[in-house]
């Protein structure tokens, strides 16, 4: 009985034993499996954080190109009212002629109080070719530093708030006349034709008669002035009329200055055609 009770003993000792042992290998695997799905971890964290880290940067480099972008877009815009300012007070300070700004649209408007044209005419009396001759004489002394052919060596240039280059692309001389229209002409064919004879006729006393503003060039050697008419299709505000009326403030002419887009660089247009801007 001894030996078999022994042996039972024994028995139990070794499957006990070899329930341990099967324990220990399931719990020695699942620590592996473990250890290899937290380096699988680790390492997908490491792609997942590098990969994070380039579009930061790359969105960081982006935003800095968009920023610099829209300082050079805002320096033309700048240089512009600038330019504008300047020349409504030199005509106000050296020959009191008054003359009005529009900053957003580019434009420095010749009012009836600098310049007047009589009703259904082009020419100018006396004193107003005197004034006129006036505000060419300012155009001369300021226009050339944005001129692309002429800002470079001219010492006086240096005192304009222009560090970017940025230089004129056009200018446009606008005429334009009050809704009255020509006996028989229902059309208002008569008004556009004398706009544009309004604005020729500021074009030649102007441009034409100096030697300084009919040399002024674009980036791409094209004059910068130029003439339009607009008939009475476009009165000022606060001066538009349902019925025929002369009005004096519509007889007027408009120079609308256009500065060269600034140069952008393929990836740079890229990213304005990503943001809209293009």
């Amino acid at each position: 009985m001894t030996d078999y009770a022994d042996h039972d003993v024994d028995l139990e000792q070794e499957e006990e034993t070899g329930y341990l042992v099967s324990v220990s290998d399931l719990m020695s695997g699942l620590v592996f499996i473990f250890i290899i799905t937290l380096v699988a971890f680790i390492i997908n964290f490491q792609e997942a954080a590098q990969k994070t880290q380039r579009v930061q940067d790359k969105m960081k480099s982006e935003i800095t190109r968009l920023n610099t972008i829209k300082s050079r877009m805002e320096n033309n815009d700048y240089v512009r009212a600038q330019l504008l300012a300047e020349l409504q007070k030199k005509l106000e300070k050296e020959y009191n002629i008054a003359v009005n700004i529009d900053e957003k649209h580019g434009v420095l408007r010749l009012t009836e109080n600098s310049i007047n044209f009589d009703t259904g005419s082009a020419s100018l009396n006396h004193e107003n070719l005197n004034k006129l001759h006036a505000i060419r004489s300012v155009l001369e002394s300021v226009l050339p530093c944005f001129a692309a052919n002429m800002a470079t060596g001219k010492a006086n240039c240096a005192t304009h708030e222009n560090t970017n280059n940025a230089y004129l692309e056009a200018i446009f001389i606008e005429g334009h006349t009050d809704n009255t229209q020509y006996r028989g002409d229902s059309t208002g064919q008569q008004n556009w034709l004398l706009s544009v004879s309004r604005a020729i006729k500021t074009y030649m006393e102007l441009v034409q008669a100096s030697d300084v503003l009919s040399q002024m060039k674009n980036n791409t050697h094209e004059a910068v002035f130029s003439v339009s008419g607009y008939g009475a299709e476009r009165p000022l505000d606060g001066h538009k009329h349902e019925t025929p009326t002369d009005d004096q403030a519509n007889r007027r002419i408009d120079l609308r200055f256009i500065m060269t887009p600034p140069e952008f660089t393929e990836a740079e247009k890229a990213i304005l055609k990503k943001e809209g801007g293009m």
